[in-house]
């Protein structure tokens, strides 16, 4: 495949409108796009929140709820803690490289979390075996609760912090991985035999993947930028980069910013001028996939997005690729409301478009739409 001629110099400006289009938010949703092709395009999406990760998904294929959640009942996506200790939705095929390539940072602090909890390491592997027989020889995915009772028969505590601890470290071994949600219930399976084809990348391609996929989704991005994404070492993030932008033909390329240089997909380089205003979730890839400095939010309005930088994250509105106020929603008995605060003054122009946007989630529900303003 042609690479586009490329800019030599990309401006902040250029920098923002490429970014929305690395992350699909750059026009407004496309139903050509499928639930899993969206995950395949990120590698890794921020899922500490389901509901969340769902209308990240919803918001870029302009499909329901419903239509949503029936595409991740399917085994091509798995949710679970790939890197950073942190749940992600991954495509189940590269789940297991993707542990061995970035898990092992997680796995090397799990004694010192067990010694705290007061968990043996005999004790810890010996639920890890009753976890992984209960999701083999289970007809489909299995409820957490059930997870956790059959940990308790087989004699290991799961009070406090241990049972979400047991589940992790199986997950993180690669025995189970978190299936389709059962209403509100998380579900846990067999990784094996719910995606029994796995790639299997030599260490120099795993972290060509990653790499890839990283500036794909969230480019223009530094190698310092996908060391924190990642957890990995600069060093091999800087060989990822590299043999990515040798090896795949739509190309990864390095460009030059305000901020000096950047990797970017090459198919992104030319996003449309006018940047659509949306409703993000809390733990969307728009600001997670950042660090503080490279978000796209007044430093004086970051405390209002994660209050008391807790890391827990208020879904945000955008408007001309910034962050412009935070959203809330209220599922009526025959509508949806959501609730707009401003974290600055805002034009009627601005909160029109805002109000339009709100209709994408009502769509996405199924329901009218009511709008409030609400003031800080």
């Amino acid at each position: 495949m042609s690479t586009p001629s490329l800019a030599p110099h990309l401006s902040r400006a250029d920098v923002a409108r490429v970014r929305l289009a690395s992350l699909l938010l750059d026009t407004a949703a496309d139903p050509v796009r499928t639930a899993v092709g969206i995950v395949d395009h990120f590698l890794a999406m921020q899922a500490q929140d389901a509901p969340g990760v769902a209308w990240s998904l919803g918001l870029r294929t302009g499909h329901t709820e419903r239509a949503t959640a029936s595409a991740l009942e399917g085994r091509d996506v798995v949710r679970t803690w790939p890197m950073r200790g942190t749940l992600h939705l991954i495509p189940s095929r590269d789940a297991k490289w993707m542990l061995d390539l970035m898990g092992g940072k997680a796995l090397a602090g799990a004694a010192r979390r067990r010694e705290f909890l007061g968990l043996p390491e005999d004790v810890a592997h010996k639920a890890v075996d009753v976890l992984a027989d209960l999701v083999a020889d289970a007809d489909g995915p299995v409820a957490r609760k059930d997870c956790l009772a059959a940990l308790d028969e087989a004699g290991v505590s799961t009070q406090g912090q241990r049972g979400y601890h047991l589940l992790w470290f199986a997950s993180q071994l690669g025995h189970l991985a978190g299936g389709p949600p059962q209403g509100k219930e998380q579900t846990f399976v067999s990784l094996d035999s719910w995606a029994p084809e796995h790639r299997s990348p030599s260490h120099d391609e795993a972290l060509a993947l990653v790499a890839a996929a990283y500036v794909r989704g969230h480019g223009p991005v530094t190698d310092r930028e996908m060391a924190r994404w990642t957890g990995l070492g600069l060093r091999e993030c800087r060989a990822g980069l590299g043999e990515a932008a040798a090896s795949f033909d739509d190309g990864i390329v390095e460009v030059e910013t305000d901020a000096g240089p950047a990797w970017v997909s090459a198919v992104e380089l030319d996003p449309p001028q006018v940047a659509p205003t949306r409703l993000l979730p809390g733990f969307d890839e728009f600001m997670l996939g950042y660090s503080v400095e490279e978000r796209a939010v007044d430093p004086a309005h970051h405390a209002a997005v994660v209050p008391g930088n807790n890391g827990v994250f208020k879904p945000t509105v955008i408007d001309d690729g910034r962050v412009v106020a935070l959203w809330s929603r209220r599922l009526m008995a025959t509508s949806v409301r959501v609730e707009v605060t401003p974290l600055a003054t805002l034009t009627d122009a601005a909160k029109s478009r805002i109000a339009d946007a709100a209709q994408e989630y009502a769509a996405y529900v199924e329901r009218p739409l009511e709008v409030r303003w609400v003031e800080r």
